[in-house]
């Protein structure tokens, strides 16, 4: 179903609602980790539309013409809030061109609509073991008209292999939500979907992680902005305190520019130097960054970049697991925006330190320590 391509221009610019769609699903209860993961999306439907352009002006009979006024299809259009006076005039001014238009691309829909749909999965946590007894909702989007869409839940839950199957449906798109007390599932992960999709079976089910909850621990949580010189002139950070220092501190930064002073839109070289004296960094590429690897760590990470312009980059977001000289562990997420003109440029900071050496990096800001 995933290589199938619609036969009407209008249903191709229907089908991009879907990819806001089927992110749907109920709100996950782990609110704990909401400053780090975003909130759920709710319905999106796709786009309202005009389903008739560039009608050809063939006058009609007077029959045929108040027939197709005066249709369902035709007045449903014309009384959405949605639709444009320009498309009302082109409906009005030849409803059976028009109503012609929207049968066919009904009977397009229709056709969407009945599409099978079997699928099949299977949930692990992130050490690979199967969860049982996960409550998985999946819901079906359909084509409900031109201005809107429709979806239907339905429910299963996992077997003690983690498998799971929904079976017997028939619709445009498919996505799922898995709730379970102790886990945590982070909807952004199924956005990426594997060519298979749609033709899963028993033996080869699409693998979904949860995290399983350690439990928050007490975490210093920092966000700030220190100034960020552009001519390579080091600043010194205390991350626990959220500031800059003239001398120590946990991380040195520095940034270099070629040139210095800038215009803006012209691609110029850069350089960003972090420099973790006595620790370290890694930079995080898990889907649930919450327990920081005991080793891998990097005393000094680089990021630059050319003034190639099929390479330039004006900024760069990074998040790296951070172990301090005394071995406590954090998370750290810079965000450098290299072209403000003129210097310094921004340059920010949010930060994480779980202080009782735990690499366990769950956030529950009931638990924040405030700095001293």
């Amino acid at each position: 179903m995933k290589h199938r391509r619609p036969q009407f221009l209008i249903l191709t610019i229907l089908s991009l609602g879907l990819a806001a769609w089927w992110l749907w699903h109920p709100k996950t209860e782990n609110s704990k980790l909401a400053d780090i993961e975003p909130s759920l999306p709710s319905v999106s439907s796709p786009k309202p539309l005009s389903p008739v352009v560039n009608v050809t002006l063939v006058k009609p009979s007077p029959d045929a013409f108040a027939a197709a006024l005066t249709s369902p299809e035709i007045q449903t259009i014309i009384n959405s809030p949605n639709t444009s006076q320009k498309v009302k005039d082109d409906i009005s001014a030849n409803p059976v061109a028009a109503l012609q238009r929207i049968q066919a691309f009904q009977n397009v829909q229709n056709r969407e609509n009945n599409t099978p749909i079997n699928f099949y999965g299977k949930v692990m946590d992130q050490y690979g073991q199967p969860i049982n007894a996960v409550k998985v909702d999946g819901g079906v989007m359909l084509y409900g008209g031109f201005t809107q869409s429709k979806s239907e839940t339905y429910n299963t839950q996992t077997d003690t292999q983690g498998r799971f199957s929904f079976v017997g449906l028939h619709g445009v798109d498919f996505g799922v939500n898995f709730q379970k007390d102790g886990y945590f599932y982070d909807l952004k992960i199924s956005s990426k979907r594997p060519d298979d999709y749609y033709t899963t079976s028993p033996d080869r089910p699409i693998i979904y992680t949860m995290w399983k909850l350690q439990g928050a621990e007490p975490m210093v949580h920092q966000s700030f902005i220190p100034i960020l010189p552009c001519d390579g002139t080091p600043i010194n950070v205390n991350l626990s305190a959220g500031k800059a220092v003239s001398t120590g501190g946990d991380i040195m930064v520095a940034f270099t520019r070629n040139p210095v002073q800038i215009v803006r839109g012209k691609p110029f070289e850069w350089t960003l130097t972090l420099n973790v004296r006595g620790g370290g960094l890694v930079e995080v590429h898990d889907p649930y960054p919450y327990e920081a690897p005991a080793d891998g760590y990097q005393q000094t990470i680089t990021i630059t970049t050319g003034a190639d312009p099929k390479s330039y980059m004006d900024s760069a977001k990074k998040t790296f697991y951070y172990k301090s000289a005394d071995g406590k562990y954090g998370r750290m997420t810079i965000d450098l925006q290299a072209d403000f003109q003129p210097p310094p440029t921004f340059f920010g900071i949010t930060f994480y330190l779980n202080p009782s050496g735990s690499r366990n990096l769950e956030w529950d800001q009931a638990k924040e320590i405030k700095p001293k």
